[in-house]
């Protein structure tokens, strides 16, 4: 949770530090980012509910495989809130007084980044769980 309020901190930061040199948030550019962000966020979703754990006869290893997936399950979705938080944010208030719109663009920006890695996560977590039952079959 703290990795997300660090995000959205920065991702002000970085709004503030564009806007004075001139740069302004789009609502197109926000709506394709939500929209390539909400697919991610549900291939990802995807992908840890089809985790199949039945080959795994280690408790040990079955705990700590489950205790990463819903690990991983929380970050997504707590992200994917935020990102959806600000985007309305930034839809509502747009630009007043402060440009929501692009503080909004770079957080949802920041949370597809943040999903290409949970994409690394889980691909390393697959090739665990492989491993896992490959060396519970071994004699």
């Amino acid at each position: 949770m703290k990795g997300i309020l660090f995000r959205a901190c920065i991702a002000s930061i970085a709004a503030l530090f564009l806007s004075a040199f001139g740069v302004i948030g789009s609502v197109a550019v926000l709506q394709t980012l939500f929209g390539v962000l909400g697919v991610v966020f549900s291939v990802s979703m995807s992908l840890l509910l089809s985790f199949n754990l039945t080959g795994v006869r280690n408790d040990r290893i079955r705990r700590n495989i489950r205790y990463e997936i819903s690990g991983t399950r929380n970050c997504i979705v707590a992200d994917f809130a935020v990102s959806a938080i600000a985007s309305a944010i930034a839809f509502v208030f747009g630009y007043n007084c402060f440009d929501w719109l692009l503080v909004a663009t770079i957080i949802t920006l920041c949370s597809i980044l943040f999903e290409a890695y949970n994409f690394c996560r889980l691909h390393k977590l697959s090739i665990d769980i492989e491993e896992a039952i490959l060396a519970e079959d071994a004699p």
